[in-house]
């Protein structure tokens, strides 16, 4: 295993730019990438070329063994340890990927575009928090700054952070309104402002003496000021943050309007904006483009945080907090159980790196609670401090006893750290909440408190642990397979989960954290899958926590306990191996089942059905693949595979100037509505799956040969079908629904 501080270094040395010697060029992002992906293909990590040299076969594509061994020399070495120590004492941390304090949130959202390095002033923890993102217009209306004035005001009252680019305007009115009203802002810059700011910006010192504002950039401080590194910035302010607001952007033009197109094209945070009468405003097109417009009678930023429809409406439909019953604020008492509360004061770190005194481990507590069980009493009695005061007297007290009063006294903790956490739906379960089977599946190590989001329901039965075929109890069985005939959720970690697709619809996923939580139950990767009651998220450390909490033995050994028996589970997979080969054995035969003349394939009914589609479409205009495929809702494969066809059989007309377009050659009377394209390209599909399956079930690979269609598309179809019951599924092999 390559010790973090040897990836840190090697990390820095590969990207960053160092003066001394002089004529070595850094890599290119582009480059690092590509170096990354060498690496991860041979299971190695950058500091295996610090520690042990760069191996005879190396050949990352377009970087020579040569220009790495002048990267890692010890002249640089030595240069970037000076170059290091100069940037700390000047306030500046340069934290690499590799490094436990590098935000998640970028890792997750832009995966091999994150910065290799990021350069930060102030208090790193507050990079992995989130917030609300505040951007906009250097000159624009006065309506506009006092408005971002107040969503900074707002954000601090809610314990939230603000996260804007410290530019002026918008972005300094809504961090300078958080900050000045006792919250915490993120500004995000272009390379040497850090420097800058720290050195002479008066305004801002107190700030970031205090931990409430951190100034982070991923461009070294030595680099120039570049236009373009101030455009590129905009990514990491959305990705830092839950969600945005943006203010003042014309349609079309600047850096605003730039910033949040790329944000809705990427879906990386719900974006909202003000409605205008400006006739150059950028508003109503961004909606269009999937934006929301900013309500006006905004009361607190937990709204934008949680997304559109996060209001009460949202939750009588069936939202999360409000499908998994009690969370933190459920109750008609709107708090904790007392017992669940002193667990809570016990063991709970509330995001802090540095408590003191250090809450007690889950060893602890276990001691804790016996001692207390002995006495014939309960957790609530840590809460009564005439109590405690005797506890004190006694002689045979745990050794950490003295710990107590002070983690006992954190109220205002447990306030701001219930506030958040119910905000995004996550609730608790404390060992006095267990029930019975779930106390009995967890024992001996359960763990104070879990920390949960998403359906509750999910716990009901122990899960299927992720697996693939290396492991010898599935036999030829998939995992996938086997949850579907068990109707059992399938349970793993977050990082398994994060290196495996997600499964089909219908099959439920417990995810267990190694660290905190609140990060994954706010990000748009999860939101779909915890709205729809398809994903329960565990954590055992509580959901602030970082990677400095994290625990991944405690998060394998809970995903252990939840799981079937490997008893039940071999017995299960045989069972199931048997139960699907009795299904095929009584299956016809499916060649001869679907053999039909060639004029009536299935294939040509999805290839006639396109081109009316396609009528459709070019009715006024021709159009490129492109645009042709994001209005008909397929996947660009197929549709560049039908267009393919088309013009080579001389019913699609192709245009080459001044770009390619596509329009029907003769016109075919197709009367579809445009409104109605997808969902006639999606019956079309179902129409040849019923002719195609009338008989019986096919496997999908099958399915796909005799439509004629991409990977991709039988993908986003079969998702479809299942999700709407259009579909059924048995084993590998699926059939039309009727």
């Amino acid at each position: 295993m390559i010790d973090g501080a040897d990836n840190d270094t090697a990390t820095f040395l590969l990207t960053v730019p160092i003066p001394e010697p002089p004529g070595v060029k850094e890599l290119t992002p582009s480059r690092w990438k590509k170096l990354i992906s060498w690496l991860s293909a041979h299971k190695m990590e950058p500091g295996a070329l610090l520690r042990d040299g760069v191996p005879d076969s190396f050949g990352a594509s377009g970087i020579s063994a040569e220009t790495v061994h002048q990267l890692l020399d010890q002249d640089r070495i030595e240069s970037a340890s000076d170059m290091r120590a100069e940037w700390f004492n000047s306030g500046i941390q340069a934290i690499s990927i590799y490094n436990q304090d590098y935000p998640g949130r970028l890792k997750q959202h832009l995966a091999g575009g994150a910065p290799a390095v990021l350069f930060v002033a102030g208090d790193v923890s507050l990079l992995r928090e989130g917030g609300l993102a505040v951007v906009g217009a250097r000159k624009t209306t006065d309506d506009n700054y006092e408005l971002a004035r107040y969503l900074g005001r707002l954000a601090a009252n809610e314990h939230q952070s603000i996260v804007s680019g410290l530019a002026d305007g918008i972005d300094t009115c809504a961090m300078e309104g958080a900050l000045e009203s006792g919250g915490s802002a993120v500004g995000v810059l272009p390379a040497i402002t850090i420097e800058i700011t720290i050195k002479h910006a008066d305004r801002y010192r107190e700030f970031l003496e205090n931990n409430t504002l951190t100034l982070v950039s991923p461009f070294s401080p030595l680099g120039r000021w570049r236009g373009w590194k101030a455009m590129a910035r905009n990514r990491h302010i959305y990705c830092l943050a839950d969600a945005a607001v943006a203010l003042g952007s014309k349609n079309g033009t600047g850096g605003t309007w730039a910033g949040a197109k790329e944000n809705l094209k990427k879906n990386w945070v719900p974006l909202w904006v003000k409605e205008s009468d400006d006739p150059k405003s950028g508003s109503a097109a961004l909606v269009r483009l999937g934006a929301n417009w900013l309500p006006h009678d905004l009361e607190n930023v937990a709204t934008l945080l949680l997304g559109p429809g996060s209001n009460d409406q949202r939750l009588e439909q069936g939202g999360v907090r409000h499908r998994v019953g009690k969370g933190l604020q459920g109750s008609e008492d709107s708090s904790v159980r007392t017992d669940s509360e002193a667990i809570l004061l016990c063991t709970a770190w509330f995001g802090r790196l540095d408590c003191n005194p250090q809450p007690l481990s889950a060893a602890e507590w276990e001691s804790l609670a016996r001692w207390l069980f002995a006495r014939g009493l309960a957790p609530t009695a840590l809460l009564d401090d005439l109590r405690l005061s005797d506890f004190a007297a006694q002689e045979d007290l745990p050794g950490f006893f003295d710990r107590l009063p002070g983690l006992l006294s954190r109220t205002i903790g447990i306030g701001f750290a219930r506030q958040r956490w119910t905000q995004a739906g996550i609730w608790l379960l404390t060992r006095a909440d267990y029930s019975r089977s779930l106390r009995k599946r967890l024992r001996p190590i359960a763990p104070p408190v879990l920390y949960c989001c998403g359906d509750k329901d999910l716990l009901g039965e122990a899960a299927l642990p992720w697996a693939d075929e290396q492991d010898t109890w599935l036999g030829e069985s998939s995992v996938m397979d086997l949850a579907h005939h068990l109707r059992r959720p399938i349970i793993s970690t977050f990082i398994d989960d994060a290196q495996r697709e997600d499964p089909e619809p219908g099959i439920g996923r417990i995810v267990v954290c190694e660290s905190g939580i609140l990060e994954r139950a706010l990000s748009q990767k999860y939101r779909s899958a915890l709205m729809q009651g398809e994903l329960l998220l565990i954590g055992t450390q509580d959901p602030d926590a970082g990677p400095r909490h994290e625990d991944r033995a405690g998060a394998q050994e809970l995903v252990r306990r939840l799981s079937m028996p490997l008893s039940e589970l071999k017995a299960a997979a045989q069972e199931y191996q048997e139960w699907a080969q009795a299904q095929r054995d009584t299956a016809p035969e499916n060649k001869e089942s679907v053999e039909l003349e060639p004029e009536r394939m299935p294939s040509n009914d999805l290839y006639h059905a396109f081109l009316g589609a396609l009528e459709a479409l070019t009715a006024t205009e021709p159009l490129n693949a492109k645009q042709i495929n994001t209005r008909l809702g397929n996947c660009l494969g197929q549709v560049s595979k039908w267009l393919g066809r088309g013009v080579q059989e001389g019913v699609i007309k192709k245009r080459t100037k001044p770009a390619t377009h596509y329009e029907l050659a003769r016109p075919r009377g197709s009367r579809i509505d445009a409104s109605a394209i997808h969902d006639c390209m999606y019956n079309a599909f179902l129409n040849a799956l019923r002719v195609l399956t009338e008989t019986g079930p096919l496997p999908a690979e099958e399915i796909r040969e005799l439509l004629d269609i991409t990977p991709a598309q039988w993908k986003a179809w079969r998702t479809e079908g299942l999700k709407k019951g259009d579909m059924t599924r048995r084993s590998k092999l699926f059939q039309f629904n009727s």
